[in-house]
C-alpha cells in the first residue's frame, strides 16, 4: 500500500520575495527618507544660538538642506549646509581673507559680517570671558545733534549729546580659533539602527502580505 503525498513547495517563493524586497535598492528606497527625516528633525530640534543672541535660523536651513540618494551599496544622507562638517568634526580656523577672524560680542554683530557696519573701529578692551585685554571692533564716538525750536529773532538752539563712548564692542579679534568637535549635532547611531530596523521590518511585513 502506498501513500500519495504532493507537496507544494510555497516557502520559496515567499522567500524569493523576501530576498528581493530586502535589496539595496528596496532597502535604500525605503529607508533613506526615514533616516533623512530623522536628520531633519535632530536638526530642528537643536534650537538657536547658547548665548541667545538673535537666530540665523542656522539648524532649520540645515534640515532644509538635508536629502539622501542612493549609492552602489545602499543610500547616503547629506546636508549641503556650510558649517555643519565644522561644528562636528571640530578643529582649528583660520581667516582666510582677513588680518584676523570677527567674533560676534555683541547680539547686533551676530549673523553679520563686520564689513555690514560702517562705524566701526579698531580698539583693544578687556574681555569679560577670559579677564585679558583683547583686539576688537567697537563702534565709533558719534554725537546726536538736536536743533531745538526757533527763536522769536530767528535762531534756534543746537545741542550735541554723545550718544555712544565708543566702548560697545562688536566683535572680538583673534588670529584662530579651535572649534570643539560636536557629535551631538546628529542623531546617535541607535536612532540611525532603530530608524533603519523599522525600515526593514516595513519591508518584510509587505512581502509577507503578499498574496501567491
Amino acid at each position: 500500500m502506498s501513500l500519495p503525498i504532493r507537496v507544494i513547495d510555497t516557502a520559496t517563493p515567499a522567500l524569493n520575495r523576501l530576498v528581493a524586497g530586502l535589496s539595496p535598492e528596496s532597502v535604500a528606497n525605503e529607508c533613506g527618507p526615514r533616516v533623512q527625516r530623522l536628520v531633519q528633525r535632530h536638526y530642528r530640534s537643536l534650537g538657536s544660538n547658547s548665548k541667545g543672541y538673535p537666530t540665523t535660523h542656522f539648524w532649520p536651513g540645515a534640515a532644509r538642506a538635508t536629502s539622501w540618494y542612493r549609492t552602489a551599496g545602499g543610500f547616503l544622507i547629506q546636508t549641503d549646509k556650510i558649517g555643519v562638517a565644522q561644528r562636528y568634526s571640530g578643529g582649528d580656523i583660520f581667516p582666510v581673507k582677513a588680518g584676523a577672524l570677527t567674533i560676534p560680542a555683541d547680539p547686533a554683530a551676530y549673523g553679520h559680517t563686520a564689513r555690514d557696519f560702517s562705524d566701526l573701529v579698531r580698539s583693544v578692551q578687556l574681555n569679560p570671558a577670559t579677564g585679558r585685554l583683547q583686539a576688537c571692533l567697537v563702534q565709533a564716538k558719534s554725537s546726536e545733534i538736536k536743533i531745538g525750536n526757533k527763536r522769536e529773532d530767528g535762531s534756534r538752539k543746537v545741542t550735541h549729546t554723545a550718544s555712544n563712548l565708543g566702548t560697545r564692542v562688536f566683535y572680538w579679534l583673534c588670529k584662530h580659533i579651535h572649534q570643539k568637535p560636536n557629535h551631538n549635532i546628529i542623531p546617535t547611531k541607535e536612532e540611525f539602527f532603530e530608524e533603519v530596523e523599522h525600515g526593514v521590518r516595513n519591508i518584510v511585513s509587505r512581502a509577507r502580505g503578499q498574496k501567491q
